[in-house]
């Protein structure tokens, strides 16, 4: 059985995942330019500083705008072959405008996008791993199975501890800039981890598919003897 576009899909999305990383890499190193530069940072008082703080986040935005079309696309093309895919479209979206509403909200209603994006992220890799699981269930692949149960149990670990940091944060604002860098680590480590997974599917489906197609070539070949 071939999956050649949930194949497709699925090296997108491996793409989508290194710019994302790259995206949390410079979120997290903004944090701690903020945490541990200096307090206030304005343009006014700190032109320097607000400049190489902006430059970091302009990057991230870049790259998270990469990162959303490439994931997007590959989704679009996966659910192709498996309709569980389908359902991460729309937390997609939901993700997407979540993250940019937070560049203009504040207060409170800043703190429900947060936590909107957050439960969309993992609502994203849940549904992920899943249409992968279900891909390797009608092959049978057991293996892979459980890899995918294993990194789902991982992940949704990961975002738990993230969702009780905001939680903390919520209660405690004074904690936020140092919660924050404690936030974005675990966003690092549990889209390191992701994207560690990807490459293992990816590499197996390849490997799978090659199989297919020499198992496809000699078929033909048989055939062909038997008939002359």
């Amino acid at each position: 059985m071939r999956f050649s576009k949930a194949i497709k899909g699925i090296k997108l999305l491996f793409v989508s995942e290194f710019f994302n990383i790259a995206s949390l890499v410079f979120l997290l190193m903004s944090s701690v330019f903020v945490l541990f530069v200096t307090d206030e940072i304005t343009p006014e008082k700190h032109p320097k500083a607000y400049f190489a703080m902006m430059t970091l986040i302009v990057i991230y935005i870049g790259f998270g705008i990469l990162s959303f079309l490439l994931q997007f696309i590959g989704l679009l093309i996966a659910r192709k072959d498996e309709p569980m895919f389908s359902r991460c479209i729309l937390f997609v979206v939901i993700c997407a405008v979540s993250t940019v509403m937070m560049l203009f909200a504040s207060g409170v209603f800043n703190k429900i996008n947060i936590s909107i994006e957050e439960i969309s992220n993992l609502l994203i890799y849940v549904y992920i791993i899943l249409g992968i699981y279900t891909i390797y269930e009608r092959t049978g692949d057991k293996a892979m199975m459980l890899v995918s149960k294993l990194f789902m149990l991982l992940v949704t670990i990961f975002y738990a501890f993230i969702l009780v940091m905001h939680f903390a944060i919520a209660i405690v604002p004074e904690l936020d800039e140092s919660l924050g860098v404690v936030t974005a680590v675990l966003e690092l480590l549990s889209s390191v981890f992701f994207l560690i997974y990807l490459g293992v599917v990816k590499r197996m489906m390849r490997l799978s598919e090659r199989e297919a197609l020499q198992s496809e070539a000699a078929t033909v070949t048989e055939a062909a003897a038997e008939t002359a």
